[in-house]
């Protein structure tokens, strides 16, 4: 029986066969194409054109968006381009040179899944509760806090305390960025995607500042 690119891959790797083995199993030329993947010299004009960490600055904003909850891969690769064209330049794009492109050439992306989590959730360490972004990654709210319980609240586990001191500095330093951040982002603790269509979504642009 043919497995389905949706299917957990047969070769143990615990995630999906599209992500997985099928890249490996494609024969050349029948690749699923999209515009996602035009070739990196026709992008280089956009990324070489304007100031590098401006336009990283607006992509690491439009992941601020529920409305962009799901739309990871293709907010990753544009950052991704962005670096690998690093220039020096002062020049700044504006909101709708960067909608435009990305709208030309990131329309949809296949190796794109709806999310299964809260776009926000919540987690209580030293000091209270802090607002997570816990991403594409299945269940990771969870798994960060049976982490930090084992390791602070099993009394078997014979970690020495330095160990659980400098867990705790970088623990909660990372947990209050993460909700200093959500906060001035406007969001708000379980909060849901609002995913509305394939398109990354762009916003005025006083929500991004």
């Amino acid at each position: 029986m043919a497995q389905g690119r949706n299917d957990i891959c047969n070769c143990g790797s615990g995630i999906k066969y599209k992500k997985c083995c099928m890249l490996l199993n494609q024969k050349p030329g029948i690749m699923p194409q999209s515009k996602t993947t035009t070739k990196k010299e026709e992008k280089e004009p956009f990324f070489s054109e304007y100031a590098t960490a401006d336009l990283l600055k607006s992509f690491s904003a439009l992941t601020l968006l529920p409305e962009n909850y799901g739309k990871n891969f293709r907010l990753e690769q544009l950052s991704t381009h962005a670096l690998i064209n690093i220039n020096g330049t002062t020049q700044s794009a504006s909101l709708d040179d960067i909608q435009g492109f990305t709208e030309e050439n990131y329309p949809e992306s296949y190796m794109e899944d709806p999310c299964v989590n809260l776009f926000t959730d919540l987690v209580t360490f030293f000091g209270g509760d802090y607002l997570l972004l816990p991403g594409i990654t299945e269940s990771g709210e969870q798994m960060l806090t049976n982490l930090l319980t084992a390791i602070y609240q099993w009394p078997d586990s014979n970690l020495p305390n330095q160990y659980k001191t400098n867990v705790k500095f970088v623990a909660r330093l990372l947990l209050l960025i993460s909700d200093k951040i959500a906060k001035k982002a406007g969001l708000h603790r379980y909060q849901d995607g609002e995913p509305s269509e394939d398109l990354i979504e762009f916003p005025e642009a006083d929500r991004l500042n």
